[in-house]
């Protein structure tokens, strides 16, 4: 039975180690998280598209909100009745665009999430925790992703046959702002053609049919795909998207696909603006 004279402090070597491995876990909790245990068969909606010629040019800024507004949208799983849907939401200001559980909160620049040197040699929290109303701020669920330099998710010019490509370094940071992993990402962005859809009694003609892919990959450890069909209608915005997202962490792979169709859509006042009487 070894004294306490006998133990010894655990090396630089085995702190590094037991980092590693907890990193790893949390990474691993928050992308296999959704796994669905098998890999589903994934096609985007059924489509009539009209291929759009060569060299035509298209200003998407024509066809984003060019007011802020809140827009819900019926979020389906592949594989599930339209019954089973569940209302999704997206808040778009300009450039920026919020999804989901964060759409109606305000979120406070990056750099105050992230734990500077001196404040992890002294083990103080960041300025800011990341709000995460649904999923507790210490899981791993709370990894916050900085994209450096930023991925651009749509252009505001696109050409006919002609990719659009981004390209950056994906940073996962913990929940208290912890720098875990930097990787690299990829995206590009495809003009597909035109096309006309039907969502409930609503028809929407002309939509510009967009194709997206991005890709994050961390050696050794996880790779991300995200397969993006965007629908964008004339001065509507995004009228329907579709998406896939699998990939692997360590040996055990996801694969979940669903469309998003919108169903309402809210114009906000901007900022500062007031209305008379």
């Amino acid at each position: 039975m070894p004294t306490a004279c006998d133990r010894q402090a655990p090396s630089r070597r085995s702190r590094r180690a037991r980092a590693t491995l907890i990193r790893v876990t949390a990474l691993g909790v928050l992308l296999a998280g959704t796994a669905t245990g098998c890999r589903q068969a994934w096609r985007p909606p059924a489509a009539d598209v009209r291929l759009a010629p060569a060299a035509l040019k298209i200003d998407l800024r024509k066809r984003w909100p060019a007011r802020p507004a809140r827009r819900t949208f019926a979020r389906t799983h592949a594989g599930a009745a339209a019954s089973e849907s569940e209302p999704y939401v997206i808040f778009h200001d300009g450039a920026r665009q919020r999804e989901g559980a964060l759409a109606d909160i305000a979120v406070a620049p990056m750099r105050q999430y992230v734990q500077t040197r001196a404040q992890q040699a002294s083990k103080q929290a960041p300025a800011a925790r990341f709000p995460w109303p649904i999923q507790s701020a210490k899981s791993a669920a709370g990894l916050i992703l900085q994209f450096d330099p930023p991925l651009t998710y749509l252009p505001a010019l696109i050409e006919a046959r002609v990719d659009f490509r981004s390209a950056g370094n994906v940073r996962v940071f913990s929940p208290t702002g912890l720098a875990l992993y930097t990787a690299p990402a990829q995206r590009r962005v495809r003009l597909e053609g035109y096309e006309s859809i039907t969502i409930g009694d609503a028809t929407y003609s002309d939509c510009v049919r967009l194709f997206t892919a991005t890709q994050v990959t961390i050696p050794w450890v996880a790779g991300l795909d995200v397969v993006e069909y965007v629908w964008l209608a004339p001065r509507q915005g995004m009228v329907r998207r579709g998406q896939r997202i699998s990939g692997r962490v360590f040996w055990r792979f996801f694969d979940n696909a669903w469309t998003d169709d919108l169903v309402e859509s809210e114009w906000l006042e901007p900022p500062g603006t007031t209305t008379g009487e």
